[in-house]
């Protein structure tokens, strides 16, 4: 199996909080104060939002709260929304993005728009900009968005690999030598 980088900076930045027994979760406030549960889900399977009252559930669920946001939230809206090929890597850190911002906000955003135009040295900036929660910039989402910057233009710099015909499997050399004096 094939590991996904953008679920794994998913659990990084979401963490798993207030662990109440070997295998349970409880809800917990997030940065910006909205109750949450797992890594970071903030809907029950069946439906329901999220509360402080709400029962702890197993790590299991955690992980299938998870993959049920990103099979049936995120891919449907990087599908719909995104029409250029993309790399595995750069998939992966337009999932970690949806995860934490929705579709939505990548239906407005002007990193759709350059994504699409295929225009990949602005997107580490278009990134960047989605780091404020509540009017402040929280220094976790500046990393989180570094972080799936990197990933994504690793995935460029593959994508241009593969198509030069020389697959590296998603890494770049760079080869830096010193000044001379």
């Amino acid at each position: 199996m094939v590991r996904d980088e953008g679920v794994d900076l998913i659990r990084e930045f979401e963490g798993t909080h207030r662990m109440i027994g070997p295998d349970l979760v409880a809800p917990y406030l997030d940065p910006v104060g909205i109750p949450t549960i797992g890594t970071g889900s903030i809907w029950y399977l069946d439906g329901r939002r999220v509360t402080m009252e709400s029962p702890a559930i197993s790590l299991a669920q955690c992980e299938e709260l998870l993959q049920r946001e990103l099979r049936h939230a995120c891919d449907p809206a990087i599908d719909r929304l995104i029409n250029v090929r993309l790399h595995p890597l750069m998939r992966g850190a337009l999932r970690s993005w949806v995860y934490n911002l929705g579709g939505g906000n990548l239906q407005a955003s002007t990193l759709r728009q350059v994504i699409n135009a295929q225009q990949w040295s602005r997107v580490p900036t278009e990134m960047a900009k989605w780091r404020v929660a509540k009017g402040k910039i929280l220094s976790g989402l500046v990393r989180r968005r570094a972080a799936e910057s990197d990933l994504f233009m690793r995935g460029v710099a593959a994508l241009r690999a593969e198509a030069a015909g020389n697959d590296n499997g998603g890494w770049q050399t760079t080869i830096i030598f010193p000044r001379a004096a």
